[in-house]
């Protein structure tokens, strides 16, 4: 079985911290955020990067299907 993980705020913080524990643990990972800019390290290290705003219905809609692909 494969672990799927999305993880909001991970452009810094205990959110790109967890990110990272994760991918090490062999969890498949979205991470996800407003700020893509910060986030390609992470993308490096083998997590999917999605656009997130929190406040946004529409937006969140849209994260939604695209990890449910």
């Amino acid at each position: 079985m494969v672990k799927t993980a999305l993880v909001t705020g991970a452009s810094s913080g205990i959110g790109a911290a967890t990110v990272k524990q994760l991918l090490a643990n062999g969890w498949t990972v979205w991470a996800a955020a407003r700020r893509l800019d910060r986030m390609p390290p992470l993308e490096r290290e083998g997590a999917s990067l999605l656009s997130l705003d929190l406040t946004d219905d529409a937006c969140i809609a849209g994260a939604a299907a695209e990890v449910a692909k």
